[in-house]
């Protein structure tokens, strides 16, 4: 289906950003009865850190809600463009998504996976950073129907196999490592050189990418896991492993045979088609693409124009040769049947070269087996002559060790009764062992009873001296205190005498000053009585005043001084 040369009608063509045109993307989606999924198809493109210019839905005659899920979704996101149609295939939507679609670059999302929040920002950066770039695959991640992340080996296999190679032509011979066209991020110039996609039902993603590399176009994995893959019993790989087989063998063998037609130099190409032989073998794919290249080989050949077409002309008839048109509606089900049965042939074919090979090995085994058989039968007559002589030998042998034998007997008597004798004097010197053991022990024990009472005594005398040594530390001790205290009595006797002696001196000047006392105060009494006879006379107070006598005199008992 060619390209339309003008685009329909949208919004505005390519937005700028600081005077740089920012490239558009087209998020296509194909839905068929996915209505668990398709919301959150959806909501993974609405979400992205840049968002596409727009969102395309086209729903391939759905028999359950997914549809109304959509129109739902569109009340409130103008940027999806949605329409639905009678179920026509999952090729014919994906191309009709193309067309519409406005952006320079298209990405697919089938309706049951889910991109991740920067996939089509890292896909941008990709192809503005390197121009050359036309397509763009990621690496993917895998979802149960529930939505949760589950691993998957095969996948793991075939990316290592791609990581090793990198060869994207040959690591898709071996396994489809891009595993879905929601992993194809293309520059829509790629669409106009090569065309769109195949009316294939199992492979148009595998067929397509084949196509690009014969187109000459420049594919870049991006090693990042930025689309998920969900796991479910409806998936399409599922369906048929016989339609799957025969769809992939005639990919891989329009793949081969055109690259074979395109290539001048042919030693280059010859050791690559045998790798290629060598993986395709591995998956028992080999002889049925060997078939279908034969049929290619004998068909005329064609050019092919290299714009503008879906997909070769050639490659259609070639489809149409196989009966490869099931697309929706399993029309060429009895070619299928036939193809099928063809494809039994051809491992028929091989399991009877295979039965063949093992015939002619079996029969070769047999003569070899016939010769060894009879080299043994010669070697086992040697043998049995040899045994013969050896037997005769034996005879002889065993007459000597008779004799031997006889010998050695009457000498066997002998040693014993010499060995009774040994046992006699034997047992007596065992008894005579336990009686010495028996006493070497109670010697042993009284020689520790008596180690045992000379450690206590040892111990004892060790105790002794040390309290000696400390008696008599404790005597001289007693004895120098002794000493200080007889200097200390003689000191204290000493001043005690001193002390009486000046007892008796206070006594005696007490009794002194007691008498000078006495006397003193009776004097003082004869004195009082004259003075108060004196303070009665006038003759005094008058002298008292002209202050003629200033001696003082304070009575006892008044408080005013009176002259004297």
């Amino acid at each position: 289906m060619p390209l339309s040369t003008t685009a329909p009608a949208s919004s505005s063509g390519t937005s700028r950003q600081l005077g740089a045109p920012v490239p558009r993307v087209s998020v296509v989606i194909p839905l068929y009865n996915h209505e668990k999924y398709i919301e959150a198809a959806i909501q993974s493109a609405l979400t992205q850190t840049v968002p596409p210019s727009e969102i395309i839905v086209i729903d391939d005659g759905s028999t359950d809600g997914s549809a109304e899920v959509v129109r739902q979704l569109c009340m409130d996101h103008p940027e999806i463009i949605f329409w639905s149609w009678p179920n026509q295939g999952a090729h014919h939507t994906l191309n009709a998504g193309i067309l519409r679609a406005t952006g320079d670059f298209v990405a697919f999302l089938n309706s049951d996976d889910c991109f991740a929040p920067d996939r089509l920002a890292s896909c941008l950066a990709l192809v503005q950073s390197d121009t050359s770039i036309d397509v763009v695959a990621t690496r993917a991640s895998f979802l149960d129907d529930q939505g949760n992340a589950v691993s998957n080996p095969w996948y793991d296999d075939a990316l290592a196999f791609y990581r090793k190679e990198r060869d994207v032509a040959l690591a898709l011979f071996r396994a489809n490592f891009l595993v879905t066209t929601s992993n194809l991020f293309v520059r829509r110039s790629v669409f106009e050189s090569v065309g769109t996609f195949a009316p294939l039902r199992y492979t148009h993603d595998l067929e397509f990418i084949l196509r690009v590399v014969l187109g000459k176009k420049r594919i870049t994995f991006l090693d990042q896991p930025l689309v998920a893959y969900r796991l479910h019993e409806k998936n399409t790989i599922s369906e048929s492993k016989a339609r799957e087989d025969i769809e992939r063998s005639a990919v891989f063998a329009y793949f081969l045979h055109r690259q074979w037609r395109s290539e001048t130099v042919r030693e280059p190409w010859r050791n690559a088609l045998a790798r290629y032989a060598e993986v395709l073998g591995q998956q028992d794919l080999l002889e049925m693409v060997e078939e279908f290249l034969v049929l290619l080989e004998d068909r005329p050949t064609q050019e092919v124009p290299a714009v503008a077409v879906a997909l070769p002309n050639e490659f259609k008839g070639f489809l149409a040769l196989l009966g490869v048109d099931w697309i929706a509606h399993g029309s060429a089900e009895p070619l299928l049947q036939r193809f099928a049965a063809a494809r039994k042939v051809f491992l028929r074919r091989e399991q009877e070269a295979a039965d063949e090979a093992r015939l002619k090995a079996d029969i070769q085994w047999l003569v070899e087996q016939r010769n060894a058989w009879e080299e043994t039968a010669q070697a086992r007559e040697e043998q049995v002559r040899s045994l013969t002589r050896a037997f005769q030998e034996m005879r002889a042998g065993n007459d000597w060790l008779l004799e031997q034998r006889n010998a050695w007997e009457q000498t066997a008597l002998a040693q014993e009764g010499q060995a009774k004798s040994l046992m006699g004097a034997l047992d007596e010197m065992r008894a005579g062992n336990t009686w010495l053991l028996e006493q070497a022990n109670a010697w042993e024990r009284a020689a520790l009873a008596k180690e045992e009472q000379s450690r206590l005594v040892t111990q004892a005398l060790h105790e002794m001296g040390a309290a000696k040594n400390w008696l008599l530390e404790q005597r001289n001790a007693w004895e120098q205190m002794a000493r200080v205290q007889e200097e200390n009595a003689k000191s204290l006797t000493h001043a005690l005498d001193e002390m009486r002696a000046g007892n008796t001196w206070l006594l005696e000047q007490r009794d002194a000053w007691q008498q000078v006392a006495t006397n003193s105060g009776e004097e003082l009494a004869r004195c009082r009585a004259a003075l108060d006879g004196l303070l009665n006379k006038p003759l005094f107070r008058l002298l008292v005043r002209t202050k003629l006598l200033e001696l003082t005199y304070v009575s006892p008992g008044h408080d005013d001084a009176v002259p004297k």
